[in-house]
């Protein structure tokens, strides 16, 4: 019996998914799991269709880029005259960008990208200054907080659905993380009444698995951070109207420009040829599996997170599209 510290296991850890948290042998195997899934997927395609891999994940964005509050100076001045004063609300508000990427361009150029923001961040002021100018693909959502939750996200999915229709030769399969408002029932219903195949990222696994996370987020932030800075030297302080067309600018200039595929490769996912990235190299130095398979009920609860309250049968029948 494996032991920790002269003690089994079961006594030390109750669950199984706490000792795959914990110990870096269990992530291949959990590694291993979402990939015959996704190849699973991918081999389920038929009537002439392929496939096309999306990844839908949220990230927070502030106000200010400063990153500290006080003043800033272009240079160390005996004169105190500041530059531009960071306040502390432009430090607390923020919103959530629910970011999509597709492996394939003709596709990621239509993708929907939705902001949340609270109605402090987001104004009837600022939203009538801003009315018209938004590309098509960009959707403002004002609720009463930033944060995604289902019913944001039963919007977003059915605004994805909406584009995926127009390519009607593609079967879209979603890969997202295994938080809450991705994965709740009614979250699962509705994808397999739009035909989106879900594949979920194994909790603790994101930074691993998540071509958003790995390929994606730190280009973005400093993608925002450099326009930032070029809209404070020019203009000397960023109102909220030119904050909005920062965001504006990301989605066209860098997220649905940018050509995605390799970042879906170098998870092991994607039309193309793997090519891992340095840390899951390390882990799998022969590369990722390529047969797929079925997970069983007990597979799929170590990819879930623990007290998810998610019955695996509900997951299946919702990623096989049947409700």
């Amino acid at each position: 019996m494996t032991t920790c510290l002269g003690k089994p296991w079961a006594s030390v850890y109750p669950s199984i998914g706490d000792r795959e948290l914990l110990w870096p042998w269990f992530l291949p195997q959990k590694a291993r799991l979402f990939w015959r899934w996704v190849n699973w997927l991918r081999d389920r395609v038929e009537g002439g269709k392929q496939p096309v891999f999306l990844n839908l994940d949220e990230t927070s964005i502030s106000y200010s880029f400063h990153g500290a509050k006080g003043y800033f100076a272009k240079h160390l001045l005996k004169s105190r005259k500041a530059k531009t004063r960071i306040r502390k609300n432009e430090l607390r508000g923020s919103v959530s960008h629910v970011a999509i990427i597709a492996d394939r361009p003709e596709v990621q150029n239509r993708l929907s990208q939705v902001f949340i923001g609270n109605r402090h961040r987001f104004t009837l002021g600022l939203m009538a200054e801003v009315v018209g100018i938004p590309p098509e693909f960009v959707h403002l959502f004002r609720r009463n907080s930033s944060w995604n939750n289902i019913e944001n996200m039963i919007s977003v999915l059915e605004l994805l659905a909406a584009v995926l229709g127009d390519f009607p030769n593609l079967q879209p399969i979603l890969v997202l993380d295994t938080v809450r408002c991705h994965i709740a029932p009614r979250i699962l219903s509705k994808a397999a009444e739009l035909q989106l195949w879900i594949a979920p990222v194994p909790a603790g696994l994101t930074y691993l698995l998540q071509p958003l996370d790995v390929s994606s987020f730190a280009q973005y932030k400093a993608f925002l951070r450099s326009a930032f800075r070029i809209a404070s030297l020019a203009n000397g302080a960023v109102s909220a109207r030119q904050w909005m067309m920062l965001l504006f600018q990301v989605c066209t200039d860098f997220l649905n420009t940018t050509p995605w595929a390799p970042a879906f490769c170098s998870v092991g996912i994607g039309a193309g040829e793997a090519k891992l990235g340095t840390e899951l190299r390390s882990l799998f130095p022969d590369g990722c599996p390529s047969l797929g398979a079925c997970l069983t009920v007990g597979e799929i609860m170590r990819i879930l997170p623990l007290r998810s309250g998610l019955r695996p049968i509900e997951f299946a029948r919702a990623v096989l599209c049947r409700r």
